[in-house]
């Protein structure tokens, strides 16, 4: 039961219980202490009979809530039971068949006492929930037929398409008119020639008709006409004008019982009971009659009989159940037959015809390279192995490793050990050829050197080659010349891994953000290949949710057509609330589209959209609201 028809019952059954509870005990129950009229064994076994069936009707949170069928069984088996007691003879098992041979009657037992109105009551509620689930549930799907009918009328092409699709259903009736006018027009034993003749002329006559169709099609474009298409044209354009009378009368149905069904008046509660059973009454009748929807509206200001007897009313209710909710059904189900679009296989069977058509040369194909076909799934498999082990598992253990300040881990240019031996090589080079050239260095003398040496500063070996330059060809082979070439390229490869080890530090102070950059492809890949999986495994994901929105956005621009469009001065036409709670019914579905913490302000918010009795308005203030609120999570 949809959310709309569970707000709407359980409030009727919070308003019968808190009609209950302020009864007095004795106009409830008589023959408590307090009241008299219990005289025997039997009447205290009717009371607690009658008792056990208004226990069934009620609504209690942790029970669902009874079934049409089972309602009208208890409400049979009340109404035997007050037969019996007021006639004194046992009804037997069939209490069904005791309440139909009374129906159209003025019922059985007298004025009847509190708990009996209450049990009728709870069953009327029950049933009024049940036709307005009904019809809405009937009503929410004909708009998509509706759009299906408009879709193939909007151009030839889908018209040509939905013809190649009825094809065969419109060729099977074709030739059983043919053979039933011919066999009208046979007499009882005709010959062979004889059939042959009449089948020509039913023939002739099918012609005939298409022709007169064709013919009285004068809007039809020369495209149609051309193809041969208006007698399509013509059948598509009737289910469509025949489904939309459907869906508003049904509209208006639904808004009528809504806005003026079943009540519970706590000051004169029997007398609104009866007129609600009485509007569903004519509701139902009407619908099933087809009746125009000016006719259904009227119901609203007609006046109720009320009922004598609450065994009166069990039995307009019974008779309500049993013959007049299968009628409307029936009516409903005979217009769908007509005018719904067609079934799933006539619309896919040109596509699976060619599909088997087409099929086994594909299947053949496949067959003949299925050793390469199981390569390429062994070449897919290893791959997505590899790329598993490579490009997700060991850029994760780099990450954890380099949190862990794993030595192996650590991103580096040059060793740690070389930086430092190039330069202790460096320092004893420029120590010993500054020693030989100046005939010896003191202690303090050494340290100078060495610290001016670990700074960058060679001056005392490059005056000794500006020197050895004057003369290079007698340096070169009696002077210093190849040794300050020499400790010159040491001073080089020196400051090359100084500059190595400069960027080897900024490698580390970075080294958890290249892991990560290294991680965040294949993570991402994988991310997306687990979310389409489980968006395929549950039927949700970005796409759905997508379409979702588009969804929820189309029915809210349909709620503010309704709330527009609406002729009405103050409120909106019980045709129009009825549309409005069909699109309302919609928007409830997806409400899981909204987070959840402010979900129940939404459904609140669609409470109020519903409700007719705050006006036009409120209602249009209500929709501005919601698409104000809620329109970001679409």
């Amino acid at each position: 039961m949809s959310s709309i028809v569970s707000d709407r019952v359980g409030k009727l059954f919070e308003e019968l219980e808190a009609v209950a509870a302020a009864l007095p005990a004795a106009a409830v129950m008589p023959g408590t202490p307090g009241g008299a009229g219990i005289t025997g064994g039997a009447e205290q076994a009717y009371r607690s009979t009658v008792l056990d069936l208004l226990n069934r009707l009620l609504v209690r949170p942790n029970r669902p809530r009874p079934g049409l069928q089972t309602v009208h069984e208890t409400l049979a088996a009340f109404y035997a039971a007050q037969k019996a007691r007021a006639t004194g003879e046992p009804h037997g098992v069939d209490a069904i068949a005791v309440a139909r041979a009374d129906y159209g009657g003025p019922g059985a037992g007298g004025q009847g006492d509190q708990v009996e109105w209450l049990v009728v009551a709870a069953a009327a509620i029950h049933v009024y929930g049940h036709v307005v689930e009904d019809l809405l549930q009937q009503t929410l799907p004909l708009a998509e037929d509706v759009y299906y009918w408009e879709s193939v009328a909007s151009t030839p092409a889908n018209v040509l398409l939905y013809s190649v699709q009825t094809a065969p259903a419109r060729g099977l009736r074709a030739a059983r008119a043919i053979v039933g006018d011919a066999r009208g027009r046979l007499a009882a034993r005709p010959s062979v020639r004889d059939w042959l003749d009449e089948l020509k002329r039913a023939f002739h006559g099918q012609q005939r008709a298409a022709a007169n169709v064709f013919t009285a099609s004068a809007s039809v474009s020369g495209v149609r006409r051309a193809l041969s298409l208006a007698p399509i044209y013509a059948g598509v354009h009737r289910r469509q004008e025949e489904l939309r009378a459907l869906r508003t009368l049904q509209a208006t149905a639904l808004g009528l019982l809504v806005g003026r069904g079943m009540s519970v008046d706590r000051t004169n509660w029997q007398d609104s009971v009866t007129a609600g059973v009485a509007l569903l009454e004519g509701v139902v009748a009407d619908v099933a009659a087809a009746a125009p929807p000016d006719t259904l509206a009227a119901r609203a200001t007609a006046a109720a009989v009320p009922a004598a007897t609450p065994g009166a009313l069990a039995l307009r209710v019974l008779q309500l159940v049993d013959e007049r909710v299968p009628g409307y059904r029936a009516a409903h189900a005979a217009v769908l037959a007509r005018a719904a679009r067609p079934g799933p296989l006539t619309r896919l069977w040109p596509g699976l015809l060619a599909g088997a058509v087409f099929g086994t040369a594909a299947l053949r194909a496949i067959f003949n390279r299925r050793a390469d076909l199981a390569e390429w799934a062994r070449e897919a498999a290893a791959m997505a192995a590899d790329f598993w082990a490579n490009w997700v598992v060991e850029p994760v253990r780099n990450i954890a490793a380099t949190i862990r300040h794993d030595a192996g881990a650590q991103v580096a240019i040059v060793g740690r050990q070389s930086l430092q031996a190039d330069m202790a090589s460096l320092e004893r080079m420029v120590v010993d050829f500054t020693a030989d050239t100046a005939g010896g260095l003191g202690d303090e003398a050494v340290e100078d050197l060495r610290a001016r040496v670990r700074e960058g500063d060679l001056s005392s070996v490059l005056r000794i080659y500006e020197q050895e330059l004057q003369r290079p060809l007698a340096s070169v082979v009696r002077g210093q010349l190849v040794r300050t070439l020499l400790i010159q390229v040491q001073k080089t490869k020196v400051d090359v891994e100084l500059a190595a080890t400069g960027i080897d530090k900024l490698l580390k102070s970075q080294e958890l953000v290249f892991g990560v950059v290294a991680a965040l492809p294949s993570a991402l890949a994988c991310y997306g290949v687990l979310g389409w999986v489980h968006s395929v495994y549950t039927g949700k994901g970005l796409r759905l949710r997508g379409r979702q929105g588009q969804i929820v956005a189309r029915v809210l621009g349909n709620v503010d057509r309704i709330l527009t469009v609406d002729p009405g001065p103050d409120t909106l036409s019980y045709t129009s609330h009825g549309h409005l709670l069909c699109e309302a019914s919609v928007l409830r579905t997806y409400a899981d589209i909204v987070p959840t913490e402010v979900r129940a302000d939404y459904l609140r918010d669609l409470g109020d959209l519903e409700n007719i009795g705050l006006g036009l308005v409120a209602q249009r203030r209500t929709l501005d609201r919601v698409w104000r609120l809620y329109q970001k999570y679409l």
